[in-house]
């Protein structure tokens, strides 16, 4: 059939197929199984606390308790100041949440939406920190935060929230500037599929096909030719922010190079000759 006959022909109606209706009684009863046992840590913690301290030192241990001592939670409070663990835990929280959003915002909106001289290398330096483990920092944040006289205070826990993250701002600026001016305006929480759509990632893929779609993605790399792969990859990493004079320039001499390669030749001879090509990474 020609491609014209094709094109013109009409779309055949599908026959519509009732979906199957499983009624799963033995997926569900394994779940309320498995959440039973799921729960039973917690049912234990509970039932611990509601113990006497001389039921709690038998070498038996009882699924229930024989007297509720409900004067243990009492105890417990008294014991330790709770009330005011949980107001410092509110005040640290509010504060390092609000220097978050506000330093990281700041600071992703000048690389993602702002030019200026310097902005990507500063920016490189930006994500360099983010490579750097807490052990190796955790001595020298100690000797500065002693020399500042913060030791035993709240501020090493919320002046930092301050000083914006590398993390924060690499996502930030990752986006666009248009996505990064929604984002940052709107402060809405993407999912996947948007995520995909601007560019964070490149697509969704459920976690049973990751590896299948990983050995795809392989296999059609490895139809090209290494030389063209090693060529692209260099432009790619070593020229994608530079000016357009100078992507050009680096092209072009990537380009007069493939030529000159046994892949080139490969590559025409196998196109002329009508098969796939045997690719030898020179």
């Amino acid at each position: 059939m020609a491609i014209d006959e094709i094109v013109k022909a009409p779309l055949t109606k599908q026959p519509q197929v009732k979906p199957t209706v499983h009624h799963g009684w033995g997926a569900r009863l394994f779940l309320i199984i498995m959440c039973a046992i799921f729960l039973i840590p917690v049912y234990w913690m509970v039932v611990t606390a509601l113990k006497t301290p001389a039921e709690l030192l038998k070498p038996s241990p009882s699924w229930f308790p024989k007297t509720f001592a409900w004067s243990n939670f009492k105890d417990a409070v008294n014991a330790l100041p709770f009330g005011r663990f949980f107001v410092n835990s509110v005040i640290i929280t509010a504060l390092v949440a609000l220097g978050t959003v506000v330093s990281n915002v700041i600071v992703a909106y000048g690389f993602a939406c702002i030019e200026w001289r310097g902005r990507d290398k500063l920016f490189y330096v930006v994500i360099a920190t983010m490579f750097l483990p807490f052990a190796i920092t955790v001595i020298p944040l100690f000797d500065l935060f002693g020399w500042l006289h913060w030791i035993n205070t709240w501020f090493p826990l919320i002046v930092p929230a301050f000083l914006g993250s590398g993390f924060s701002t690499f996502l930030l600026r990752q986006v666009g500037e248009k996505q990064a001016r929604d984002l940052l305006l709107t402060g809405r929480i993407i999912g996947t599929e948007e995520a995909a759509k601007m560019g964070l990632v490149n697509e969704v893929v459920a976690p049973e096909a990751l590896m299948a779609r990983a050995r795809e993605l392989a296999a059609l790399l490895m139809e090209n030719s290494p030389a063209s792969l090693r060529a692209t990859k260099k432009l790619l990493n070593d020229h994608a922010r530079a000016e357009l004079d100078t992507q050009i320039e680096a092209a072009v001499r990537e380009n007069a190079a493939i030529r000159t390669s046994a892949d080139f030749r490969e590559g025409v001879t196998s196109f002329l000759e009508k098969r796939k090509p045997v690719w030898s990474g020179k």
